[in-house]
């Protein structure tokens, strides 16, 4: 069991100092209290405690053992149950516990627009990135250097891994994780990693077309192509000449698996009466220039079409294409990232792609993130997308019915006026009733 004592408390206080098992915790002017702890203890339990001895609430603390900040998941260490050395608690500031709060609380972990302060703080960060991975995008360069944080993102979301410092882009377990949560993953690690046949087999497993980026020499290995190809028949497209029978046996067999990654799992089929040149990676201008420009054309439409992320891979002048992008953001939506500033700027193309897939208002430009039709169109598809909205339309009372009835969650992106809403209350209240 745990007890907190205050300093003023004499008697209990020297009671404390004497117990081997006594706890310090120091602030910056000196000894704040002192804690009866147990080895096993977790860092949340020694929160509350601090909270009853000092009043300072579990959610503004940070604790730190040394240099070192310890979460709530993690166990008192030993040698500090033990009596030896202490903790040093700082106060965090109200703003950033709310921003925790979220984090923690059923909240989607965006740091879509969190202040600088939320950005930089190692704490605030891995609790976004452990509940969505590709808010490593937004946190502070130094960051997406940190080992643990980066290994918790990419195990929430493995796509997280393109936005890694170079450093861990070659770290082996870095890249292992990543994989294995998203197999297309694989076009991000350093190229050294590509040979990696652990790697490769895990990414495969995961998305069968991922074959396209593995080291040639591996795209013979008949483990990975065998995984590949029960995967997904995609990955026929990526087999070297060697390989064709088992790419034969595979169209003949139904895959019991899912054919892409979340991002693109509607990805289907290739259209085999395509030209030759259709299986190709819409990166793979060489094959492309041999086909006449409607050939071409027809080609890329059909790629994207069946993969809009693969616009990703694309020249400027591909994702400068109304047509080509409109397919790709039709296919999926958040394939409008990877679109020309001009076409995240354009109506149709931007609407199309929030139609698919809401949360891709966030790539859309400021001014259609203020179009009433364009966001109305998104929190209809995506509630939470209402996070993304210019902030007169978070102050539309019809806009965030739409999006509460969609997500219960979505109130909290709305203006402070409008959280207090009875309706829009009742409204996600019985929304979070029925999930």
């Amino acid at each position: 069991m745990t007890y907190g004592f205050r300093p003023g408390d004499d008697s209990d206080l020297r009671a404390a100092m004497s117990n081997p098992q006594s706890l310090h915790v120091y602030g910056l002017a000196g000894l704040l209290c002192v804690l009866a702890a147990s080895p096993g203890s977790d860092i949340q339990t020694v929160k509350d405690l601090v909270a009853v001895a000092t009043g300072v609430p579990a959610r503004e603390q940070r604790l730190l053992d040394g240099t070192r900040e310890l979460h709530v998941r993690d166990q008192l260490p030993p040698v500090l149950a033990a009596g030896s050395g202490g903790l040093t608690l700082f106060r965090r500031p109200k703003d950033e516990a709310d921003w925790l709060d979220k984090m923690q609380e059923g909240g989607k972990g965006d740091l879509f627009g969190a202040p600088a302060a939320v950005r930089n703080d190692r704490s605030l960060v891995l609790a976004a990135v452990q509940r969505n991975g590709m808010a490593l995008q937004h946190v502070a360069g130094k960051l997406r250097a940190d080992r643990e944080v980066v290994l918790a993102a990419v195990s929430n979301e493995g796509a997280a891994l393109q936005f890694a410092d170079v450093s861990l882009r070659a770290d082996r377990e870095v890249a292992l994780a990543a994989v294995k949560q998203a197999g297309w993953a694989l076009r991000h690690i350093s190229a050294q990693l590509h040979a990696d046949k652990e790697i490769a087999l895990a990414a495969v497993q995961q998305a069968g077309w991922a074959l396209g980026d593995v080291a040639l020499a591996l795209r013979a290995h008949p483990e990975i192509v065998e995984a590949a190809l029960w995967q997904s028949k995609l990955a026929a497209e990526f087999l070297v000449p060697e390989q064709s029978e088992m790419a034969v046996d595979a169209e003949n067999q139904d895959s019991p698996r899912s054919a892409s990654p979340r991002a693109v799992r509607r990805c289907v089929r290739p259209n085999r009466s395509m030209p030759a040149a259709a299986s190709a990676s819409v990166a793979d201008g060489a094959e492309l220039e041999t086909l006449s420009s409607d050939d071409r054309r027809a080609v890329l439409l059909s790629a994207l079409s069946r993969c809009g992320m693969e616009l990703r891979r694309g020249t400027p002048a591909l994702k400068a294409d109304r047509r080509l992008v409109l397919a790709a953001v039709e296919q999926e939506g958040g394939a409008l990232q990877f679109a020309s500033r001009e076409l995240r700027a354009d109506r149709g193309v931007v609407l199309a792609a929030v139609r698919q897939a809401g949360w891709s208002l966030q790539y859309a430009s400021l001014a259609l993130r203020a179009d009433r039709e364009v966001v109305l169109a998104a929190v209809q598809q995506s509630g939470w997308s209402l996070e993304f909205a210019a902030p007169l339309l978070r102050a539309d009372r019809d806009i965030v019915l739409a999006a509460v009835r969609r997500d219960s969650l979505a109130l909290r992106h709305a203006v402070m006026e409008l959280q207090g809403d009875a309706e829009l209350l009742m409204t996600a209240n019985w929304r979070q009733r029925r999930v």
